[in-house]
This record gives C-alpha cells, structure tokens and sequence, in this order.
C-alpha cells in the first residue's frame, strides 16, 4: 500500500481526485493536506478574506521613543502584531455567540486579504426587533503619552484605543473658540458614526473589528441567526460574501436586583453653563457649544452612554439655579439614581460664591423635585490636607439640609479623619471613596476582603467605595476592578477618575496666548497636550468628544464588561439563597465562589503588564465559562 500526499495550494481553484492505475500495487490511499489559507478563506469576487477571532478587548502596546507632532492623532498610523496568545483560531464557517438574557457580549475578530489592497464595507443584518442588538465598530490604534497617568515627554506607546465605523482619512479638525459670554469653549471634531463600517485591508496588515452584541432583558432563549456582510466593488460591480451569524441565548437571565445594592458612580465634569469653572483649576469642566436644544442633547448623549455602560450615578458641576434644574431633568430622564454635585466651586462673579448647602434653599428644593439621592463632593482628597476641619463643616452644612456628603480619603490618611470626627455624627461622611494608586493602596490591597470598620462614623452606615484611572488604555484592569475584584473586595461600589474631562485653557494658555485667537491647543486627542503648565498629566479620557456624542474606547468597553461579569457572580451566588439548593451543586457554586475571590484579592496594584494582562484575560473567560455551567446546571 502506498500513501500519496497531494497538498492543494491556495492558487489551485478547482479540487479534484485524479485516478490512476499503480500496476504494482492494489491499493492507493491519497490524503489531502489543504493550505488553511485557501480552504479556511471566504471568497469576495476574485479574493478572499480571512477572519480569526481573539480574546475579547484585549490591548497591546508597542514602545515607541521618539514620536513627532506628524504622527500624533494619526489613526492606524501602522499595524500591531498581535500575540499568538491572544488568538483563538480561524472563523471557518460562522462566527458563533452565546450569552445570558440581559447580558452584553463581546465578540473580537481580526480579518485579512491574501493578494492585494482592498476597500470594504461590513453590515450586519437587523434582528433588533427580537430583542438582540449587534454594534460593529473597527479597533483603531495611535501613539498614545505613555502607560500610566503620567506622560512620557518625548516617546509614547502605539496602542489600541478608539472605536470607528470608517478609519479611513480620519481629519481630527478640533479647536477652541471664544463664546459671546466671554469664556473659551471647546469645539469637538466631527467624526460620524454608522452602524456600516468602511475600511481598507492589505495583504501585509489586518483591521480588528469588535461586536458589541445586546441581549435584552425580553429577549426569549433560542438560536438567532443573521449575516455579516462584507462588501468590495470589482470591475465597477459590487461583490459580497456573508458570513453567518449564530446567537444562542441560553435559558438564564442575570440578575439585575442583586446590582443594584451597589453605587456605581462615575467622576465626570458635565456642566451647561459655559463660565469657567472650577477657578485655578486643570479642569474646566465640560463647557458645551451650541444652542440650549444642542446642548442639552449633547448632554443627554453623554448620561445616556455613562448608564448603558452600568452606572447608576454620575457628578455633575452646574450649580446656578437654571442650569442646575435643567441637568438634573436630563439625569432623572437617563434614570440615574444618585447624582453628586460640588459643593466647593468658585465661580464667576455673576453668581457669587459656591453651592454652600447652609445658604442654598435653592437647591434645597429640588430634593421635591427630582427623584434622586443627591450628593455633595467637596475639598478634594481631604484627610492629609489643610482643609479637613473645612470639609467637616461642610459635611455638617450638607446634613442640615437632608443631603449626603462623600469625598475621596487616601487609606494613610483614613485614621487622621476618624479621630479628628470623633463621635459627632454631623461631621460623618456618607461615603469615602479611597484610591487604588496612591498613598497606601498597597495597604489597602493586602487588607481586602474590607471588613466593617469599628469607628462611630462606620457604625453610622458610612459606605466605602473605591477608584482608580479608567482612561489608561488597559481594559482588562477595568474588567477586573469593576467585576470580580468589586465582588471580592468587600467594597460597597466604585467611582472611576472619570470619564472625559477637557483642559483648562485659560490656566494654560497665557493672555497673550488667548489674545492672538490660539484655537488648536489643548486638544484631548493630543495626549502631549499640556493640562496645565509644568504638568505630566495626560488627558483623562475613557472616551472621546465629537459633535455627535462620545467616541468609545476599548478601555470603556472593558469597564462594561466588567459590569457584566458582576452580574453573572451575583446570579450564581444568589442560587445559594435558594431553599431547596441540591447539596452537591451548593458545594460546588462555594468552592467556585472561594477560588475567584482567593485568586482576584491576590492582586495588589492598578499595573499590569500585556502580557499579565492577556494571561488574567484568559483566566476571566474561563471564571465567566464556570459560572455558565453552573447557571445551566
């Protein structure tokens, strides 16, 4: 017996069995061994195109050490080579789904051309009106300052970051102008966004493209099944092929009551009035141009983005009657539960002082008015500060009139806040949120699970939250801290550092500056742009200002995400309430719970490399893969 081996190159159209006679021989086996390059292809006219799928929002980040003014805020500016480690095969047939009722999933693919340059358009068919929604979206990368919140001076990091529907020819056309009330306002580039997405592929790059599946709270269980279609015009006609969609939408629905005890808020600079700010500093807050119906909407695009990615609060800087009134309108209508307003804010002259509540019957008012819990933010970060018995009062000022006060404290600083309050209830914060990156997190790590504190203010319901950076290109740390970190923490919610925050160009620019109508500094899509003078500060963006509402990141995704693996943890660890729980299963959802929480609470930074970072990847995905058997169980 002779074995043959006939390999089918890519460039052979046809397959066929030759038959031949051996005289020698009675038997021939012929076993073809087929390139996976042409057999694993989809054919688009006289192509092909690759598709394989990767871990979901992982990131990378190429070192770069010289990065000029002409490669900033270029799109795409070259390709990344994706580590073997966060692939997970070719897409042969379909891309294929599963999710829980109520969940968002996220499914990550890379495509490619073999021969030459193509441009290409990806549609997915409607199924929206069965209750599953799929947002295509392509994973840009640029030269981003550095790793942390810090800049890298003169280098940076090519990086993952914003997600389009077309990259092609992007024009970042951003600038400032000068309003009719005197204050400088920020004017975002125009970028649009399709539910088509229009790209370009070579044979020497790929594009990354993420789908951002939706599955409803009505949605039925079952097998839903749509096309993705890709598109190039040859000879002046247009070609397609599809690829086929298969969603299976199990028999579970995740919890919603279970989330709900959490406050997840988010640190943002939303504010109508276009005056300045916070006086002296970096932040200016989010002055919006246009008139009252465009801003308003602008604004309400924003909440809108912040509540479908899981938060349930927000902090807003109004703080004048009208404007005020209008913001908590626009949060009550995204259903915001708690909103937070500062209480510390220096303002124009116009207005005369700050939100004090002692003197705001004002604002005293809308607590009839707005179904809402409102809090007061005041002297930032206090406890290692001058201003402790300032913020103090204030907390005093905010009980009297039935508010709540909530500040961020660093973990050293913790003890020197207690003993100053003492027993005075009126001095207690309601909430204190402590950093994840400074002045005692290791501490605060090591401490976790967090246990009730045995101080008076404690005793009183104090609640303790935690925050970290957002902004920084790692969506996986994002999962993580707002997911089953959260969980296994003890904490009672989060509030990230923040979500987009714009310069403040009068502390930046001199008057000398402003005078001569400088109008393309301090863009938030030029990481090197200086917040404030002498400053390293990069820009705060977990996403990212244009004329139709937010831009998305991959690392805003991942705070999502991370939402939604809170959700699959507290539905599985409510199966324990259950009074008829089988035996067997209960001890199986512990020991599962017991190793999630002992393995998460070993993290001790807000760092962590690629690498680390895809390894833990993988580990999440096979939690999340757990705590689905369980549920079907």
């Amino acid at each position: 017996m002779y074995i043959v081996n006939i390999v089918i190159n890519k460039a052979m159209k046809d397959l066929f069995i030759s038959l031949f006679q051996v005289r020698i021989v009675k038997y021939v086996i012929i076993i073809f061994i087929f390139n996976s390059n042409s057999i694993n292809a989809f054919e688009l006219g006289n192509g092909h195109i690759y598709i394989e799928e990767v871990l979901p929002l992982f990131n990378i980040h190429v070192k770069k050490i010289f990065i000029t003014d002409d490669q900033k805020k270029v799109i795409n500016p070259k390709s990344i080579d994706i580590p073997d480690a966060s692939k997970l095969g070719e897409i042969t047939k379909s891309i294929s789904i599963e999710g829980f009722i109520g969940e968002t999933v996220f499914k990550d693919i890379i495509i490619k051309t073999a021969k030459k340059n193509i441009d290409i358009e990806l549609n997915i068919k409607d199924i929206s009106s069965v209750g599953v929604t799929i947002l295509p979206r392509i994973v840009t990368n640029w030269y981003q300052a550095g790793l942390s919140t810090k800049q890298e001076k003169f280098g940076g990091e090519l990086t993952y970051e914003l997600l389009l529907s077309d990259d092609r020819n992007v024009v970042i056309n951003d600038k400032w102008i000068k309003s009719k009330k005197g204050g400088w306002v920020y004017i975002p580039p125009e970028i649009k966004l399709s539910e088509t997405l229009k790209t370009s592929l070579s044979p020497d790059s790929y594009k990354r493209i993420l789908l951002k599946i939706s599955l409803s709270q009505n949605v039925l269980p079952g097998i839903y099944k749509t096309k993705l279609e890709i598109t190039k015009y040859q000879d002046n006609k247009k070609v397609s092929l599809m690829v086929p969609i298969s969603i299976d939408v199990k028999p579970v629905k995740l919890s919603e009551q279970e989330q709900k005890k959490y406050k997840l808020l988010l640190f943002t600079a939303f504010k109508l009035n276009d005056q300045m700010g916070r006086k002296g500093a970096y932040v200016n807050t989010f002055r919006m141009h246009g008139t009252e119906k465009e801003r308003n909407d602008l604004l309400l695009a924003y909440l809108a983005d912040i509540k479908e990615h899981g938060f349930n609060g927000i902090t807003i800087h109004d703080w004048d009657q009208v404007n005020l009134e209008e913001t908590l309108k626009i949060t009550q209508q995204v259903g915001f539960k708690y909103v937070v307003l500062h209480a510390t804010l220096p303002v124009s002259k116009k207005y005369k002082g700050m939100i004090n509540p002692s003197v705001s019957t004002n604002v005293k008012s809308l607590y009839d008015k707005y179904d809402t819990t409102l809090y007061y933010y005041g002297y930032d970060e206090v406890g290692g500060n001058t201003v402790l018995e300032k913020q103090l009062k204030l907390n005093n000022n905010i009980h009297n009139i039935g508010g709540k006060s909530v500040n961020a404290v660093f973990w050293d600083d913790l003890p020197n806040v207690i003993k100053t309050i003492g027993n005075d209830k009126t001095k207690c914060f309601d909430v204190i949120a402590y950093s994840m990156g400074s002045h005692g997190q290791k501490k605060m790590f090591k401490s976790l699970p967090y246990k009730a504190r045995d101080d008076y203010c404690s005793k009183q319901g104090t609640e303790y939250l935690t925050y970290w950076h957002p902004n920084v290109e790692n969506p996986i740390l994002n999962r993580i801290f707002s997911g089953f970190w959260l969980w296994a923490s003890g904490f009672n919610g989060v509030i990230p550092h923040g979500y987009y925050f714009p310069a403040h160009i009068e502390r930046v620019l001199s008057k000398e500056e402003l005078k001569h109508g400088v109008t393309n500094a301090i863009s938030p899509y030029d990481d090197w742009s200086f917040w404030m003078p002498g400053s390293l500060l990069r820009h705060h963006n977990s996403v990212y200002p244009s004329k139709g509402g937010p831009i998305t990141t991959l690392q805003w995704e991942g705070v999502l995400n991370g939402f939604m693996d809170l959700k699959y943890i507290l539905t599985l660890e409510g199966k324990l309430k259950k009074d008829n729980i089988d035996k067997r299963y209960k001890e199986k959802i512990i020991a599962l719970l017991d190793k999630i929480r002992s393995d998460v609470l070993q993290l001790d930074s807000v760092y962590m490399s690629d690498n680390d970072s895809i390894i833990y990847l993988k580990k999440l995905e096979a939690w999340k893969k757990e705590i689905s058997i369980l549920l079907l169980n």
